[in-house]
């Protein structure tokens, strides 16, 4: 008998499984993208944004 209720209640658990992750995935989704984990990764992060300030920077300067 317990087998068949366990059975009969997977396909609901796989349901609320798979919600889960697409609400999850959404989530992550309007938080942006991943920050690496190795100094590397953070290193060309940090050169990346300042890249990005500098060329606003210059253009606010040049009056763009």
């Amino acid at each position: 008998h317990l087998e068949t209720v366990i059975k009969a209640r997977i396909p609901g658990i796989q349901s609320l499984i798979n919600k889960s992750i697409a609400d999850l995935e959404s989530e992550l989704g309007h938080l942006g993208k991943p920050i690496a984990a190795d100094a590397g990764g953070k290193l060309y992060l940090i050169m990346e944004i300042c890249r990005i300030f500098d060329q606003i920077y210059k253009e606010h300067l040049d009056g763009v």
